[in-house]
C-alpha cells in the first residue's frame, strides 16, 4: 500500500427489507461507516462512497469491514471495497 489519502468505495447488495443496516470499515484508529440500501435483488450491487482514509506509511495494510450490530443486523452482500487515491493528491 502506498501512503496518502484514499477514497473508499464499497459495492454491496441487500434485498428489500434488509436495508438500513450499518457496516464499519476500520483501519487502525480510523473508521468509516456505510448503510445498506435495498437493491431489490441479491443480484444487483450498488456502489456507495464510504469516505476517505489517510495512510501515513507505506506497507501492508489490512482494513477490516465489520457489521455495526445494534439495534438489529440483517445480511449485506459485500462484493468489493475499492481504495482509490483521492483526486488531486499524489500517493507516495
Amino acid at each position: 500500500m502506498r501512503s496518502g489519502d484514499f477514497r473508499e468505495i464499497a459495492s454491496l447488495t441487500s434485498d428489500n427489507g434488509a436495508e438500513g443496516c450499518e457496516l464499519v470499515l476500520e483501519s487502525g484508529d480510523q473508521k468509516l461507516t456505510g448503510q445498506s440500501v435495498a437493491a431489490g435483488s441479491w443480484a444487483t450491487c450498488l456502489t456507495r462512497n464510504l469516505g476517505q482514509l489517510k495512510f501515513e506509511k507505506k506497507g501492508l495494510c489490512m482494513p477490516a469491514v465489520k457489521p455495526k450490530v445494534p439495534p438489529e443486523w440483517k445480511v449485506i452482500g459485500l462484493k468489493a471495497v475499492v481504495l482509490t487515491p483521492r483526486a488531486g493528491l499524489h500517493p507516495q
